[in-house]
């Protein structure tokens, strides 16, 4: 009787099996779905050398898609950045480099880095919903390390191009503000600590309708104390005049929110990483520190 159960199931297996590969060869032979697009923004100054390297990096991402190429100048860098961040930063040559496809509708914008050392993956997200820049694949590279301040032009353009649309100038302007103000303070206060604290204040400017001075400061003083940030009172004043840009810019909490999903479920998987690897190490510690303390008790 077990024999002949078994000799069933290996039949129905093999049917099975027959069913599925019939159902994937079917779909196998449909029509092929138009190849999603991509645009790559290369700095001018790049050397043949230099835009392999960054080519390799978008590889991974760029192939079997219908990817166009456009130059991204430093006089298209310095006309948002010039006179808001230190002009060293800008430089006189045009390096970053990115990659942007358009992802299906809620699927949030997700950023990753190569040689950028000044900016973080949330913090061009963060900038980019600000931007009005929605459901987008974004890859930031350079052949080396640099800031990583003026990506945001490429980044704007390539959305601009790939999507076909035009973004609000003043949305524009407030999102270089925004990601050149981000980077001046977390070089004093650290990248992890500034980023959420400019999230959480702008976040809360928004939802609650701040508009004026005495409406925004209490808030940038709450979130900054609860991130151990003691900003100075030049540096609230610059907060306040930055944060009541975002009147003149449609912005939702709710829609902010879906757009950074991936970057903040990515901040989460890394720290919840640091956190196991931290654990793992203490329980190796305590390990051999429980077996020293067993032999010398064996041999006292």
């Amino acid at each position: 009787m077990q024999k002949k159960l078994l000799a069933m199931g290996i039949v129905l297996i093999i049917l099975l099996a027959g069913i599925i590969t019939f159902k994937t060869g079917a779909i196998s032979t449909a029509l092929p779905l138009e190849k999603p697009k991509a645009i790559i923004t290369l700095g001018e100054d790049l050397t043949d050398e230099q835009k392999e390297k960054v080519m390799k990096v978008f590889e991974k991402w760029s192939k079997g898609k219908d990817v166009h190429f456009i130059t991204v100048t430093n006089e298209e860098e310095r006309k948002y950045l010039q006179g808001k961040v230190d002009d060293k930063l800008i430089g006189s040559r045009a390096i970053s480099s990115t990659y942007l496809e358009l992802l299906s509708g809620t699927s949030g914008i997700e950023v990753r880095t190569e040689n950028i050392n000044a900016i973080t993956p949330f913090m061009y997200a963060n900038a980019l919903t600000t931007a009005g820049v929605e459901d987008a694949r974004v890859i930031v590279a350079a052949p080396f390390e640099v800031s990583g301040t003026a990506a945001l032009t490429g980044i704007i353009k390539a959305f601009e191009t790939v999507s076909n649309e035009k973004l609000d100038n003043t949305a524009k302007e407030t999102a270089y503000e925004e990601l050149t103000e981000t980077y001046k303070l977390s070089n004093k206060y650290g990248q992890k600590n500034t980023q959420h604290m400019f999230y959480e204040i702008k976040r809360q400017v928004i939802e609650k309708e701040a508009v004026t001075d005495e409406e925004i400061k209490p808030i940038i003083i709450e979130i900054s104390n609860h991130y151990s940030i003691d900003l100075t009172e030049e540096e609230v004043d610059r907060i306040i005049a930055l944060m009541k840009k975002y009147q003149h810019i449609k912005l939702d909490t709710g829609k902010i929110d879906e757009q950074l999903q991936n970057v903040t479920r990515n901040l989460a998987e890394v720290q919840g990483a640091v956190n196991n690897a931290a654990n793992i190490i203490n329980q190796i510690i305590n390990f051999f520190k429980n077996m020293i303390v067993s032999l010398q008790n064996m041999f006292s």
